[in-house]
């Protein structure tokens, strides 16, 4: 499946305080005066579905604020670079990770995250749920919108109402986090977003906030059409850029090529990744990150096949690539694994991998040893129950236990560089 790449796109270190959207307009989240959306809005089409037992994964958050292109702030922490190195490690000729500041966390750091994904259908439910995995430690949250009840409800409606949904969930979990934790807010200062001077004094504590809206075709609880679900998300960026008073996430999810790659009746490839480049575009300039994901259902790719997705998405865009596969024996998670290990010395983006249900449980508690950087967990619930968002996930104190032992904890100093060795001593395609 070797491909062609098409040009690097622009890294999203700042916003573009003067590019025009590609959506054509702008689109306010709050009813302020906007202008008709392009065509993506024009034609989209979204259903909802009762959501299946979910297969989706995700991650994320970042502190610090981004000024809107327009002036002013755009409201909230966003995902940020960290120093960003030199092109290659001087030691063993390997391209450096971007690592990105979620929050208090550093996704592509030295040490694989911990993330939890919300499952409730109300917005309250969801708080307690983000509550109770800031208290057990989980360095990330992910708000899954697809399974809110009032997005499913409003899921045939107008994009717009969608995105200010999302947007509105969102500020509610920055907000409560950054409320449990005084440290991840501070006094506002004029023409910066909330959290700015916190995370230039390194003082953001609270854990990451990523946004995901997860269609049906990869595993989520809405029926979208590629038109409905580039609209919506188009529309929460361009919202943002707008400036809504809202906290912003730290990062979104962006569905890749998996749904073109491995399904009958695909989109032409190149088409699937200009979309890629248009939301990573977009949702840059509103100062958000990007997580590109992709959800095999079916099976495993072969090696070059993951090398060259993961490969596409970093050149398109991407802060974070995700792939989460289906195994159908060993020998498929053994291929993941040695997939991600041989992706993490070509890579400068981190990635995020990891293999699904019962099988793939190994990944989940040693993926960082291969270079995994975050890994899905589950805290329960107030009730004291367990719900994961998709099958596999293992309780985060069990795997805080197995990171413990493999040297993955905080402070251990090991991460990445377990994993990397010579290029010449591994069995990359």
């Amino acid at each position: 499946m070797s491909r062609e790449p098409l040009p690097a796109a622009r890294g999203n270190d700042e916003p573009d305080r003067g590019a025009v959207s590609p959506l054509g307009g702008a689109v306010s989240l709050l009813g302020r005066t906007s202008e008709p959306v392009a065509s993506p809005l024009d034609s989209a089409s979204v259903n909802t579905v009762s959501p299946p037992e979910s297969t989706s994964e995700s991650a994320g958050s970042s502190p610090g604020g981004v000024s809107s292109p327009a002036g002013g702030s755009l409201g909230g922490a966003s995902g940020s670079a960290v120093s960003p190195p030199e092109d290659c490690d001087p030691d063993e000729g390997r391209p450096m990770v971007r690592v990105r500041r979620w929050g208090g966390a550093l996704v592509g750091g030295e040490v694989p995250l911990l993330a939890v994904s919300t499952t409730a259908p109300t917005l309250a439910g969801c708080l307690d749920q983000v509550l109770a995995a800031r208290r057990a430690g989980a360095d990330v949250v992910e708000l899954r919108g697809d399974l809110l009840q009032e997005v499913q409800e409003a899921g045939g409606g107008d994009p717009r109402l969608l995105a200010r949904l999302l947007a509105q969930a969102a500020d509610a979990v920055v907000r409560a986090l950054e409320d449990a934790d005084p440290g991840a807010a501070g006094s506002p200062v004029p023409g910066a977003a909330p959290g700015a001077a916190e995370e230039a004094e390194g003082r953001v504590t609270r854990p990451g906030v990523l946004v995901t809206l997860r269609t049906r075709s990869q595993g989520g609880g809405l029926d979208l059409d590629r038109g409905g679900y580039r609209a919506v998300l188009g529309a929460l960026a361009e919202g943002y850029l707008e400036g809504t008073g809202l906290r912003r996430p730290d990062a979104v999810d962006v569905e890749a090529y998996c749904a073109d790659l491995y399904v009958p009746g695909g989109r032409d490839l190149e088409e699937a990744r200009a979309d890629l480049r248009l939301l990573a575009d977009l949702a840059h300039r509103a100062g958000l990150d990007v997580v590109a994901s992709c959800h095999d259902l079916s099976g495993t790719p072969e090696e070059d096949e993951t090398m060259d997705l993961l490969i596409d998405m970093q050149d398109d865009g991407a802060d974070v690539v995700k792939l989460a596969a289906t195994p159908h024996d060993a020998v498929d998670v053994a291929r993941l694994l040695n997939a991600t290990a041989c992706a993490r010395e070509i890579l400068s983006v981190p990635l995020v991998t990891m293999s699904m249900g019962e099988q793939g449980a190994v990944t989940r508690v040693a993926g960082g040893v291969f270079g995994s950087a975050l890994t899905f967990v589950l805290v329960p619930g107030p009730d004291g129950s367990w719900t994961p968002s998709a099958p596999g996930q293992l309780p985060i104190e069990s795997v805080r236990a197995v990171h413990e032992v493999l040297g993955l904890h905080r402070g251990a100093g090991a991460g990445y560089e377990v994993a990397a060795g010579p290029r010449g001593h591994t069995m990359c395609p």
